[in-house]
């Protein structure tokens, strides 16, 4: 792949001119690309949030800044646009993933056919019943991968890997924890895996 900077009269700015070839199916394609933007064409994700529960938008840390969600995600070249759509889901215990699915299927707005943006759909429960997991991508039928649950109620364990004045506290009330595990789960939005072997039965891969 090689790229040259060019001139196009329908970007606002110089860009580059990337050629190439692809292969797919066993076939090699000659490719030419124009750069547009810095970022992903874009993520629109849409949050709805059970009552009792709130979406963490970003949490303090030990600097000036404090680390917002948009924020970690802009850093990689993904724009993402973020809407707080419903916060008055009846609030239900121990969430079952038929009950995550039909939440999905009830709740989530229909994207707009001209939309180009990549479209994503997070729940902010109670808690899974049964399971004592953070977040998870629960959407395995078509479209795939388009949601993702956060579960406010479970108490972070007594694990040296978290910070001592977290321990015990729930996930919701800990905005660090939220929102690493927000990104984590999203991620997966993105086929993003593990970035390695783990006794849960979710592929790995670059992370």
């Amino acid at each position: 792949m090689s790229a040259e900077p060019v001139t196009r009269s329908w970007l606002p700015q110089p860009t580059l001119r990337l050629t190439g070839t692809a292969t797919v199916g066993g076939t090699e394609f000659d490719l030419t690309a124009y750069k547009t933007a810095p970022y992903y064409r874009g993520c629109l994700l849409e949050v709805d949030v059970m009552e009792e529960r709130v979406w963490v938008e970003s949490a303090d840390r030990n600097t000036r800044q404090p680390l917002r969600f948009r924020d970690v995600y802009s850093d990689t070249g993904i724009e993402f646009a973020v809407t707080v759509d419903e916060t008055s889901i009846p609030k239900e215990r121990d969430l079952t993933l038929t009950e995550i699915r039909e939440l999905l299927e009830s709740h989530h707005s229909t994207v707009p056919p001209e939309s180009s943006k990549w479209r994503l759909w997070l729940l902010v429960g109670s808690e899974m019943k049964r399971y004592s997991t953070l977040g998870i991508m629960f959407d395995d039928t078509e479209p795939y991968r388009e949601g993702v649950a956060l579960f406010f109620d479970p108490e972070l364990p007594d694990d040296r890997r978290i910070r001592e004045s977290a321990r015990g506290k729930k996930l919701g009330e800990t905005p660090l924890a939220f929102l690493r595990t927000a990104v984590h789960e999203i991620g997966h939005g993105f086929n993003l895996y593990h970035p390695r072997p783990t006794n849960t039965r979710c592929p790995s891969g670059r992370r």
